[in-house]
């Protein structure tokens, strides 16, 4: 899908516009999961380096990550 929107269909607009929210997300995701496993509390994070912040990379890990979603609330097939 292409908006016309920063960080959907230029590359370059993916890396510069969205790369301090990526740098920032990363960040804290790699806190949040050591900090999950110093509590023994079980997660599933998948980082995938170099982020982009654009929405169809979102979609994309939006259907990946939707089975381990699901199974927290228990919504069925």
């Amino acid at each position: 899908v292409i908006t016309g929107m920063p960080g959907n269909d230029n590359p370059l607009d993916r890396q510069v516009v969205g790369g301090g929210i990526e740098f920032g997300t990363h960040l804290c995701t790699r806190q949040l999961k050591s900090r999950l496993a110093a509590l023994r509390i079980p997660a599933t994070i998948r980082v995938i380096d170099p982020g982009t912040h654009s929405w169809p990379s979102w979609i994309d890990q939006q259907r990946e990550s939707w089975p381990v979603i699901k199974r927290g609330p228990g919504v069925a097939d």
